[in-house]
């Protein structure tokens, strides 16, 4: 019979030891590592470094060290390019919450990042100076590419005033007692 106990009370034990080795306890409390490396990860909403944004609307920075309508991505491009001091993500799912156009997809994706170089930014605020500083010298920004919306808008205008050329010019007018 203290055979048989001693197989019970062995898998209990055995579990206490995994989960003593899996979870470090730190000042009496266990900490798991995910929480530890999911609180490494600062999130960054092309809002914070937006000039043309109010303080109370999200902007982070003085609107001197911004950018005027910074994108996701072209926040994401210049951390990308620098991955000797971030590991970034992109998601385009979520929206900022003081948002209030939800349904621009401009507006649409925040960028998660976690320091590499500990040394180099001490706060989240000179990671964002030092990303308003350099979106300005990407490609995109230097040389916009034209939108095909507004060259399809002014080839629809030039329609439209050319229908109403035609129309004036028909000669109409009302038509008094037509019978058919």
């Amino acid at each position: 019979m203290s055979h048989k106990q001693k197989i019970r009370a062995n898998p209990q034990e055995m579990i206490v030891n995994q989960i003593q080795q899996q979870q470090p306890i730190v000042g009496g409390r266990t900490v798991s590592y995910e929480s530890d490396l999911s609180k490494q990860w600062k999130t960054i909403y092309p809002q914070y470094i937006n000039s043309n944004l109010t303080i109370e609307r999200g902007r982070r920075l003085a609107k001197t060290k911004c950018v005027s309508d910074p994108l996701s991505e072209e926040i994401y491009n210049v951390m990308a390019a620098h991955s000797q001091y971030f590991e970034v993500q992109l998601n385009f799912n979520k929206f900022y919450c003081r948002e209030i156009d939800k349904e621009n997809f401009k507006t649409r994706g925040y960028i998660k990042y976690r320091l590499l170089d500990n040394e180099r930014f001490k706060n989240k605020k000179e990671v964002l100076i030092f990303v308003a500083s350099l979106i300005p010298n990407l490609k995109s920004r230097q040389n916009p590419k034209p939108n095909v919306q507004e060259n399809s808008t002014s080839a629809t205008n030039t329609n439209k005033t050319i229908n109403a050329n035609q129309q004036t010019n028909s000669g109409g007018g009302k038509k008094k007692n037509r019978r058919k």
